[in-house]
């Protein structure tokens, strides 16, 4: 059962590193030239001191190290990247279940999710955050029947104002009529129908709600 919540007045991707621009960069070819020339137009009167060139020696070689931490690191990157769109393509028609509390903002569409109500309330509300844990949004349900209740959010704040493309927590409360809080659950569970990617990270498509990987809590066949 889908729910279309009213405002309140609360307001508020393993995208590759960069790569380094070269003109800005000195690599070890540079450097080593950058040298050579400091030996040649040195005054033979007063040339440079062992220390010195031990010094300068020490650096070309910090250079030549960093630049292969780099290339691991962006080939590391890389093959992570392609085994998480591997592992979550193989999910695709698998039953799972995931923490659905964290919900995506993309390209302005609709962020999708669900919670679950244990026994009737007379009402629930969502609070939505950012990645700073600031309140962006309250969704107020009113009054809710026991059981799950699928929701979109616009991806604006109380104000009606647009809000970044990104992740985003929420957390349900509920209440009876006597004021008593009422247990709430933000698991997703459902078939794997799609993967759709963010940024370059996978997203499961679950009972309308998108997850990620990290998010999943088991997987049944």
């Amino acid at each position: 059962m889908a729910i279309d919540p009213t405002q309140s007045s609360t307001a508020a991707t393993a995208a590759a590193p960069p790569t380094a621009n070269p003109k800005s960069a000195l690599g070890k070819d540079a450097f080593m030239k950058l040298l050579v020339a400091q030996l040649k137009q040195q005054d033979p009167l007063n040339p440079a001191s062992s220390t010195d060139m031990v010094a300068q020696i020490a650096q070309l070689t910090s250079v030549e190290k960093l630049d292969g931490i780099n290339q691991t690191l962006s080939q590391m990157q890389s093959q992570n990247s392609s085994m998480a769109g591997t592992q979550s393509t193989g999910l695709l028609g698998r039953q799972v279940k995931a923490d659905g509390s964290r919900i995506s903002v993309v390209s302005g569409m609709p962020a999708h999710s669900q919670f679950e109500v244990s026994a009737q309330a007379s009402s629930v509300t969502a609070t939505i955050r950012d990645s700073a844990n600031n309140i962006v949004r309250v969704l107020d349900f009113g009054a809710t029947a026991a059981g799950t209740h699928g929701f979109q959010w616009d991806g604006t704040d109380a104000g009606g104002n647009r809000l970044p493309d990104g992740r985003y927590s929420f957390d349900v409360a509920a209440q009876d009529a006597a004021g008593h809080a009422v247990s709430t659950s933000t698991q997703v569970s459902g078939l794997v129908t799609q993967v759709t990617y963010n940024n370059g990270t996978p997203e499961l498509d679950v009972a309308g709600s998108r997850v990620q990987l990290g998010d999943l809590v088991s997987i049944s066949q």
